[in-house]
């Protein structure tokens, strides 16, 4: 594991907390002045590359009540956040899970200055604000195509075992 300078890992506090706030497995890179916020838990797995200035935050700023200064509203009670396998997070990523879990699936890329606020498919490349699909590894021809790819197939009992659960379950709202 390799952690630049500059990077501030931050645990707010939470009632209840029995896990450990953030795990990051073996081989992973973290670049300079990123910022990873784990009022719940964030989870990198193995042989994550993730560029300088990445912020990583598994909750949010309150500001629902107008009537109170957003300073004094605190933070959102949030999620989680996991980043599968084999990811490349660019340079200048905001990941941020206000509520549920948001996963950054395996081998996927998150291009550089792109907002993540949803799950994103394994082997997908995402870019922008809101991060979208521009690119997408379709196992069934086994190559790289433009755009999300759609299953043909119905029911997940037809889905080749390597995909199911992982890949078509979640895609991103357009």
């Amino acid at each position: 594991m390799s952690l630049a300078r500059d990077l501030w890992f931050n645990i707010p506090p939470a009632p209840n907390r029995g896990e450990p706030a953030i795990i990051i497995e073996d081989g992973c890179g973290i670049g300079p002045y990123g910022v990873i916020s784990a009022r719940n838990q964030i989870h990198i797995e193995r042989n994550i590359i993730c560029g300088p200035s990445a912020l990583i935050m598994d909750h949010n700023q309150a500001f629902e009540d107008v009537t109170v200064p957003i300073l004094r509203q605190g933070m959102t009670p949030g999620g989680t956040i996991r980043i599968e396998e084999g990811c490349w997070i660019g340079s200048g990523v905001s990941i941020v899970c206000s509520q549920g879990e948001l996963v950054i699936g395996r081998g996927s890329v998150v291009g550089a200055n792109s907002v993540v606020t949803h799950t994103i498919p394994s082997y997908s490349v995402v870019s922008g604000d809101p991060a979208r699909i521009v690119k997408q590894y379709d196992p069934e021809k086994k190559i790289w195509v433009l755009g999300a790819v759609r299953s043909t197939v119905v029911g997940r009992a037809k889905q080749p075992a390597e995909t199911r659960g992982r890949f078509f379950d979640h895609v991103l709202p357009r």
